[in-house]
This record gives C-alpha cells, structure tokens and sequence, in this order.
C-alpha cells in the first residue's frame, strides 16, 4: 500500500506539469498564456497547512518559473477565498489582482465577467502577456474560471468544449464543473459572451429577488424537527 507522499507523487506524475531544475513545478500551462497555478495557503494559517507545505511548492518558489521565463509580461488572478499567500503580496504585489470568490460555492456571475474582462484586457495588451490563476486546490474554483475566460477569449464556443480541453491540458481524469451550480453558472457566462457577440446583451440591472418561502422535501433523518 503506497503512503500518502507516493500517492502524492503519482498524482503528481499524471499531471502535464514543467521541470524546472529537475524538479516538478505547480504550474501547468493550459494555452501558451493562460497558466493554472497550484499552491496552498500559507504554513500555520491552518491546521493542516504544515502538512500540505510537504507536497507542494511555496508560492515564491513555484512563481520563479513565471518570472524567469516571461518577466514582467505575467499578472496573477487569486480566486481563492482564503487569504493570499505573504509571500506573493510582498514580492509581486503589482502583479497580483485578488478575487476572493467563495468555494465551493459558486461565485456570482457578475465576479466571474469582472475577472474575465481584467484577464482579457491583460491579454490583449500584448502577445507576450500571460495570465496565472490560482486558488487552493488549483482545480474546481480555477478551472471555471480559466473555462470562462476562455470563452470571452473565443477560444472555445461552449464551455463543454472549454472544460474538455482545460481537463486534458490539466490531466485531470475526472471532469470539471461536475456540479449543477458551476455548470449552470458557466452556462450563463456562455449565453452572456453569445448575446455580446451579437449585440443583443441588454445591461445587467442587478436585479435582486426575496427568498419568501423554503420547502424541504424528504428531509434526511438526521435533521432535528427544530432544524427545517
């Protein structure tokens, strides 16, 4: 039976990731200029942060590949609801724009076109830009978000098609957006990036609705009568 740093490793193998120095990197590129980026929250902030530290690089660590390879033409996107690594807010603070959208819950359309359109005007600034997303897991939370900026981009026309491919690219064997909310969330950034290529996406009001009545049916045993 492997431990759990040989389980580590072999996930690790399985994933289309550089070698810088002999050593695998947490970044993997999944176009030339779009780059996901793996990374934990930093040591002590958690309970288990010490442990993950041992499988995984520091931020700082994993950002040298980035900053040897495309100097100041890189910008990094933190997506992750837990706070940003020290390490990455000292040193590159000009280069780090922070989204600290909500997991597992899916962020609110509006945050994933705001992150779409800043990444986008990056991009589009020059050829040489790239793009580094990050949360914690470096895989649901990034993977939408990469997903939809690909489709503002016109990589893709669907996010299935845009998902297919971040899921390859990654090495993933499961999919992503395998949730109902994240691909119902996405489906609404593909229907939004369609009415904008038409011309026919009418301004969003920020229309709000009241929550009058939650009905609950078959609800698990285990709930207490003073719970529903």
């Amino acid at each position: 039976m492997l431990n759990p740093f040989q389980l580590w490793t072999t996930f690790l193998r399985s994933k289309r990731r550089p070698q810088t120095a002999g050593e695998e990197s947490d970044l993997i590129y999944i176009t030339e200029n779009i780059i996901a980026l793996t990374i934990p929250g930093d040591e002590g902030k958690s309970w288990f942060g010490s442990a993950n530290t041992i499988y995984r690089s520091r931020m700082l660590e994993a950002l040298m590949p980035v900053v040897s390879k495309h100097d100041t033409r890189w910008k990094m996107y933190e997506v992750s609801p837990v706070f940003v690594s020290e390490v990455c807010t000292e040193n590159f603070s000009e280069r780090v724009d922070v989204f600290p959208l909500g997991a597992p819950q899916v962020p609110p359309v509006t945050a994933i076109n705001a992150f779409c359109k800043s990444a986008k005007r990056w991009l589009e600034d020059s050829s040489d830009n790239v793009v580094v997303v990050h949360c914690k897991a470096g895989r649901n939370l990034t993977g939408l978000m990469v997903c939809c900026l690909m489709l503002h981009l016109r990589y893709f026309s669907t996010i299935t098609e845009a998902a297919k491919f971040y899921s390859t690219k990654h090495g993933l064997d499961h999919k992503i957006l395998d949730l109902p909310s994240q691909a119902r969330y996405c489906r609404c950034v593909q229907e939004i990036v369609l009415r904008e290529q038409n011309g026919t996406m009418e301004a969003y009001k920020g229309k709000g609705f009241v929550i009058k009545e939650l009905i609950l049916r078959n609800c698990p045993t285990y709930l207490r009568p003073g719970m529903v």
